[in-house]
């Protein structure tokens, strides 16, 4: 589906220095499809906007919060976040979304994690997706 041409902007996108891109204050936009595990089964993922900005050190599309850019490196972008749920002063949950993109392969691997109190409960969910720029 992704062909030679999305490859080839991937790459160039993706590949860009680090350091370069901040200053440039460039956002990368993904379209992001594979797979989510979670409560011992597989679902597809289709048609995921993920946004990445390294200008201002977030990652988006995962959950409502952005997750911190931890370190970027020539091939990777790694990445995690923190957020908790309230009602009123009592905590029901934390959210934790951890993971990273390969900037070459467009690959993306993220675990999120929700620590809940009894009434939420707790659970994990596995995301394992390619992705490519969008237009």
């Amino acid at each position: 589906m992704y062909g030679s041409t999305i490859a080839v902007a991937t790459t160039l996108l993706l590949s860009t220095p680090a350091t370069m891109v901040q200053a440039q204050d460039i956002e990368l936009r993904l379209d992001c499809k594979g797979k989510i595990a979670a409560d011992k089964k597989e679902y597809p993922v289709a048609n995921m906007g993920i946004v990445v900005n390294l200008t201002m050190k977030t990652v988006t599309g995962f959950s409502v919060f952005a997750a911190d850019i931890k370190s970027v490196d020539d091939a990777t972008i790694f990445f995690e976040g923190e957020d908790h749920q309230l009602s009123g002063d009592d905590l029901l949950a934390t959210f934790y979304v951890t993971g990273n993109i390969n900037r070459i392969t467009g690959v993306a691997s993220v675990v999120i994690t929700v620590y809940g109190n009894e009434e939420v409960g707790s659970s994990s969910s596995y995301f394992e997706l390619h992705c490519a720029p969008t237009k």
